[in-house]
């Protein structure tokens, strides 16, 4: 073999090397994207089981309230269901459950909202620890995709930022 055949096989290896390795950055990526989404996927169930608990007050409420408070309930349910952002969609819960506290402390006597209560705690709690693994997630992801050569593949292959879960279950 001449030198120039020797050169033509280091070349190749080592644009394969190279090619390797930007495809293992770009799984890399898409593996910490995949995670961050099934987070997303987990913080939205829990968010979507605390809409199902209060559907389940509804009649209660319209009992006590009337009909209007019915629909700012419902309102508030609708608008979760388009929401993809996971800030505003706690938002618009947290909201919901405080009005639906302030009818349940008006009405100490009514076993239902005991257990709604219960439902609702334990429910807030699981929103909080999706919402950490959430940003954990998010974080990983971040950080990977902002070190030197990750970033600029993320931007060839359009990787977007992922944003924090910065409102918890349990403010007030």
């Amino acid at each position: 073999m001449g030198f120039v055949e020797v050169l033509i096989i280091v070349i190749f290896g080592l644009l394969l090397m190279m090619l390797l390795y930007i495809l293992g950055i770009y799984n890399q990526l898409s593996f910490y994207k995949k995670k961050v989404e099934d987070k997303y996927e987990t913080l939205d169930k829990e968010i979507t089981n605390i809409c199902n608990i209060t559907s389940n007050v509804e009649d209660l409420i319209k009992d006590i309230y009337g009909e209007d408070k019915i629909q700012d309930v419902k309102i508030v349910r609708r608008n979760l269901e388009g929401n993809k952002d996971a800030n505003e969609r706690m938002y618009k819960v947290l909201g919901l459950i405080k009005f639906l506290d302030f009818v349940a402390k008006n009405i100490h006597s009514n076993n239902k909202l005991e257990e709604y209560e219960k439902e609702v705690n334990s429910c807030l709690e699981n929103i909080n620890y999706a919402k950490d693994f959430y940003n954990d997630c998010v974080n990983n992801y971040n950080d990977y995709k902002d070190k030197k050569l990750p970033s600029t593949i993320a931007k060839i292959f359009k990787f977007s930022n992922y944003n924090l879960c910065t409102i918890t279950a349990d403010e007030d």
